[in-house]
């Protein structure tokens, strides 16, 4: 796994190979849209910064974007996934992209600017996908979305009805009256904070 994972890097450095991914192309699309002009933006869990470069690239001109992954470092003591989500997020010039290399509960233990969008695709277990839910939610604005990745079981996919991120939309969906679901794509589920 890791002479592959350095192969790969390597072939990404060169322009030979494209940055891993596990969202669909419907996934990136949606993304997209969802965060164009948008102002204050939450990502957690980085991987190779696909998704973290189209949020940059949708956002407002003078919007922000918070990428937060502790990026493990591997046997070499290097995170190859870091490097490359640096890069791709390099090749967009829209706003600011601040990387917090952390994991989300230590990164949000000082946090206090509101947001406008949430991106939740960290560690998918029942316990963390709560706890991203529960110490990040309180810090969107009405009107606001968060969107949360492998959430949604669908033809040809992959989510089971089992993970975690199924489970805390579903508790979400039945509990918190604050909040409704706006769409599903594939495995992505869009809740919005509802207005006033």
């Amino acid at each position: 796994m890791y002479g592959k994972t350095l192969i790969h890097s390597v072939a990404y450095h060169l322009g030979l190979e494209p940055p891993h991914t596990q969202t669909t192309s419907r996934e990136r699309a949606t993304l997209e849209r969802l965060a164009y002009g948008r102002k204050a933006i939450v990502e957690l869990g980085v991987f190779e910064g696909v998704s973290a470069r189209i949020l940059r690239r949708a956002m407002a001109s003078d919007g922000r974007l918070w990428l937060v992954d502790p990026f493990f470092p591997g046997r070499l003591g290097v995170c190859w996934a870091r490097s490359i989500a640096i890069r791709e997020v390099g090749r967009e010039a829209r706003g600011e992209a601040v990387f917090l290399e952390k994991m989300s509960f230590e990164a949000v233990q000082r946090w206090t600017t509101s947001l406008d969008m949430i991106f939740i695709d960290a560690d998918h277990s029942y316990e963390a996908v709560l706890r991203d839910w529960r110490d990040w939610s309180p810090f969107l604005e009405p009107g606001g979305l968060v969107a949360f990745h492998d959430s949604c079981v669908f033809a040809g996919g992959w989510v089971r009805p089992t993970d975690g991120p199924v489970r805390v939309v579903a508790a979400i969906s039945e509990a918190d009256l604050d909040f409704e679901i706006l769409e599903s794509v594939d495995s992505l589920t869009v809740l919005r904070r509802r207005p006033g």
